[in-house]
């Protein structure tokens, strides 16, 4: 990684903490919230690719639990949303080479694995009544980020400047002032 990718994943990690932390929409109950968070990890994977979207994501969403005072969710966030920009990653520029149709899939794929994910860690870490009261809510907020994350790579994929952007941070242009 250079300056270049190192800024740009510490500014998507930035986004998606204050986009998780700051903006919360109770679902749910006690058991969860809603939040843009994914919807920027989700776009980290267009802009960033898949050696710097995942660590991203997990900081940015770890943070925004440890800042949320949620400690026993720190390590899994880490690893869950981690793993979902990975799967994201991977399936767009891997399989599908990069297409917009391997984001639609790969945030598709993301989605299982992280509802599968916090359901699991929510059976180690709150048995099985944890994971009846969280599968509702943590499917709501599984689909607003996939969609909202979608409409907005829909955004820069088809504008010039986002297209620009994408290839800046990836190595592709320098930046002009």
């Amino acid at each position: 990684m250079n300056t270049k990718q190192i800024t740009f994943a510490a500014l998507f990690a930035a986004l998606i903490f204050i986009f998780t932390f700051t903006l919360k929409i109770p679902v749910g109950g006690a058991v969860g919230y809603a939040h843009l968070g994914d919807m920027f990890i989700i776009m980290a994977a267009w802009v960033l690719g898949r050696r710097t979207a995942p660590l991203a994501a997990g900081l940015g969403a770890a943070l925004a639990d440890f800042a949320s005072g949620f400690a026993v969710w720190i390590v899994p966030t880490f690893i869950i949303k981690f793993l979902m920009a990975y799967i994201i990653c991977m399936i767009a520029e891997k399989i599908l080479k990069e297409r917009y149709a391997g984001y639609i899939v790969g945030t598709i794929a993301g989605a299982i694995f992280h509802i599968a994910g916090y359901l699991t860690a929510w059976f180690v870490i709150g048995g099985k009544a944890g994971v009846i009261a969280a599968v509702i809510p943590l499917v709501l907020q599984t689909v607003i980020g996939l969609v909202l994350g979608n409409v907005m790579i829909a955004f820069l994929n088809a504008s010039p400047t986002g297209r620009r952007l994408k290839t800046m941070v990836r190595g592709g242009l320098e930046y002009e002032l």
